[in-house]
């Protein structure tokens, strides 16, 4: 059974929901809890990919600065 949470928004962010809500002919809610859901499941693969990263720095493995050039290279950055 869902749980009820109450949040406080700048009123333009609730117009702009609203808007949405109108166009999407979704309710508020379900806007809000797809939103937060999308958020926190990106967060979470956020968070699992830093937590890689450090793991493969503690291991000592990190990329060469021959790969590193070579990325750099191909995107044209100076």
């Amino acid at each position: 059974m869902p749980a009820v949470i109450t949040i406080e928004l700048k009123e333009e962010t609730l117009s702009a929901l609203d808007a949405f809500a109108a166009k999407l002919d979704q309710s508020r809610d379900a806007l809000v809890g797809q939103a937060l859901e999308e958020w926190l499941s990106l967060q979470d693969w956020r968070l699992e990919e830093i937590e890689a990263g450090i793991a493969d720095a503690d291991a000592g493995r990190f990329v060469s600065d021959e790969e590193i050039a070579r990325i750099v290279a191909g995107h044209d950055v100076a």
